[in-house]
């Protein structure tokens, strides 16, 4: 699910994370209506869990920007959001 998902950014582009994870572990048959699904379902547990640690006053601490540009960064051209989009759009 994560593989070309956007998530760990690492740099590489959601093709270049597919490639990679193809040559590892071959190819295989994949439901895209599925895989969108549970891409989805992901970026929402992450930025509830963003939030809740950017807005808690009991856990949010010096870690609050970090956490707020990794959440920011799930909205950007070509992350995770985008690509779960994409994937539920065929495109």
């Amino acid at each position: 699910m994560f593989i070309g998902g956007g998530q760990g950014f690492m740099g590489r582009t959601a093709q270049e994370e597919e490639q990679r994870f193809y040559q590892g572990y071959g190819q295989g048959q994949i439901d895209p209506i599925a895989l969108a699904y549970y891409r989805y379902a992901r970026n929402i547990m992450d930025i509830a869990v963003a939030c809740e640690q950017i807005l808690s006053s009991k856990q949010g601490g010096q870690d609050r920007a970090q956490t707020l540009g990794y959440l920011k960064r799930s909205f950007m051209p070509d992350c995770a959001i985008e690509i779960a989009l994409k994937m539920s759009s065929g495109s």
